[in-house]
């Protein structure tokens, strides 16, 4: 399933050690991203480095090329960017930055004839009924709360059947009935606004910061989490 989406939401991070070495790089880009550079640094500098930086897409291309640089990308929805993206190709075949880690995600079915090329595959499925029946019991015996007492929220999974069949929005609807049994009657919109509003306090409560000041460090989460949905 096709579950992260992002344009500039995340910028290649870079640890540096006491002796001012590389250690490690995070590189997050979006399948179509790769389409017309014949090299990584060059797509990352125009899709990832603000444009006023003075980085150049030869001082990356070298940084990447270093065997001490442990490096993780993530190329996203590989399904929407597939056609005519030979650097795409060739980043799966370990042509490209071969000693880096690579993680691909994308729709079912495209990408069968790959996975030779990955040590490790996952797949990601919607809850059934039963399914979702199962993760309420298991967060109401891990909170020993009574499951009987999520009855209305039960119900409201049968109307809100693209929601609940989420695990993860799944647990989210369940803290939120925890708090508020009154949701079931409430519509979509007012469902996700409850939603938005329980992350920011939570993250601002676990930061020891406002909810203002949370919800500016979560923004591109937030647009990562709109994309994808």
């Amino acid at each position: 399933d096709d579950f992260l989406r992002s344009k500039n939401c995340i910028s290649p991070a870079m640890a540096t050690g006491s002796n001012g070495t590389l250690l490690y790089s995070l590189i997050f880009l979006h399948s179509s991203h790769l389409k017309g550079h014949s090299t990584l640094g060059a797509s990352i500098r125009q899709h990832l480095i603000a444009k006023d930086s003075d980085v150049t897409v030869e001082e990356l291309d070298d940084i990447l090329k270093m065997t001490s640089l442990k490096t993780l990308i993530m190329v996203d929805s590989y399904d929407e960017g597939l056609r005519e993206n030979p650097l795409l190709e060739d980043l799966i075949k370990g042509d490209v930055v071969p000693h880096a880690s690579l993680i691909l995600t994308s729709r079912f079915n495209y990408l069968s004839s790959k996975e030779t090329h990955f040590q490790t595959i996952y797949d990601i499925q919607r809850y059934d009924q039963e399914r979702k029946i199962q993760h309420v019991k298991k967060f109401a015996k891990h909170k020993n709360i009574s499951f009987d007492s999520f009855e209305p929220l039960l119900q409201m999974m049968h109307r809100e059947l693209e929601l609940s069949s989420n695990p993860l929005t799944l647990t989210l609807l369940c803290l939120l009935f925890k708090e508020d049994k009154k949701l079931q009657k409430t519509s979509r919109c007012a469902l996700f606004s409850s939603i938005h509003k329980f992350i920011i306090k939570n993250a601002a409560r676990r930061l020891g910061c406002s909810p203002q000041e949370a919800e500016e460090l979560l923004i591109p989460l937030s647009k990562l989490a709109y994309q994808a949905y």
